[in-house]
């Protein structure tokens, strides 16, 4: 018995050895290379004429949408037949519309599964992006997307944005626009947009927003060298958090809901942060359990009004000095402040929280 089990185990061993030695040989001779090349994705160039909107679902693919040289709208992605779901293509109306087609069962061996493991490693490709081409000059009608992961454009004008997943523009102008998800614009002009973003982060780099609602949630907006006018930012406490830097307010309002309000003790409140904010119009903070800390470009040309029912208000040295109400109790002081120069003002009104304006 012990002399067969001694046999069973050398040819083990003797196994391994030769299928390291064979694995070695095919590696030296570029097997695994031949292999990587044999299941390699397939790139795919599509061209279709006169596109004036999109209409978009996939599940899994990201979408960059650009313009280029081109003279025709041009669709580049990838195809596999087994890790890769096909794009359905097709245009009606001058409406193009890509959505993915889901395999229901994948059948495959060891080699592809390596072989498409060794392509989808490599850095320089992603397979599962879907890249739209549009000619130089595009202006879009409509662009309507759902359910995508992620999602670019750039240098795009489009009249009528819908759109859900991760969006970030660049250098995109839109005119009327729902997004739900995570936002992200830079050096793009935004108008009558719509954006929710309960639990996500989004951003506004070197852009403006004019006629917008913003719900936040428990997410957060940081802004940085932006314009908003006539701008409502909805948000919940805790967890809302607004950061602006080198940012414009005009006619804007920021307003908390706590969904804690019966509790006596939240550490974890709403937040809203400012550096070097220049304001204009008419500007309101007010509602739940808030964190206020702001710094105005020029606090002397600033009409002001700071009240907090639970917190602390400290107001910097260069602010026009206030007129101080106090209220029912020691603790309830309202500091208002006018100047004919004023080019705007701000009223932060807190139930709960704390205030630094200077």
């Amino acid at each position: 018995m012990k002399n067969i089990s001694r046999k069973c185990f050398m040819t083990s061993v003797v196994c391994i050895v030769l299928g390291a030695i064979l694995l070695g040989a095919g590696y030296a001779t570029g097997g695994l290379q031949d292999i990587k090349h044999q299941t390699a994705p397939k790139k795919v160039i599509q061209t279709v004429d006169h596109v004036t909107a999109l209409d978009i679902d996939t599940n899994f693919s990201t979408i960059t949408v650009e313009t280029g040289p081109v003279k025709k709208t041009t669709i580049t992605y990838y195809t596999h037949p087994k890790f890769i779901d096909p794009l359905e293509i097709k245009i009606e109306n001058e409406t193009l519309h890509i959505s993915e087609k889901p395999r229901d069962v994948i059948i495959t061996g060891g080699i592809e599964l390596i072989g498409f493991g060794l392509n989808k490693s490599d850095r320089n490709h992603n397979y599962r992006t879907t890249t739209i081409t549009l000619p130089k000059g595009t202006s879009l009608k409509e662009f309507k997307g759902s359910s995508m992961p992620q999602a670019t454009i750039s240098d795009l004008t489009i009249q009528d944005l819908e759109f859900s997943g991760g969006l970030t523009l660049l250098n995109t102008r839109i005119k009327k626009g729902k997004v739900l998800g995570t936002f992200d614009a830079t050096d793009s002009l935004l108008a009558n947009l719509e954006l929710k973003a309960d639990y996500s982060l989004s951003s506004l780099t070197n852009s403006s927003l004019e006629n917008g609602t913003i719900s936040l949630g428990h997410g957060q907006l940081t802004t940085k060298n932006t314009n908003l006018k006539s701008v409502t930012i909805q948000s919940l406490s805790p967890g809302g958090v607004v950061e602006a830097e080198e940012t414009s307010l005009e006619n804007v309002t920021f307003t908390v809901t706590s969904e804690q309000e019966s509790e006596e003790t939240n550490d974890n409140g709403a937040i809203f942060t400012a550096h070097a904010l220049t304001l204009k119009g008419t500007n309101t903070i007010s509602g739940g359990d808030v964190a206020v800390d702001i710094t105005l470009t020029d606090p002397k040309t600033t009409d002001y009004k700071a009240k907090t029912e639970d917190g602390k208000i400290s107001l910097g040295p260069l602010l026009t000095p206030a007129k101080i109400d106090k209220g029912t109790t020691s603790d309830n002081i309202t500091y208002t402040a006018n100047t004919e120069k004023a080019t705007g003002s701000l009223t932060v009104e807190l139930n709960k929280g704390d205030i630094i304006l200077k």
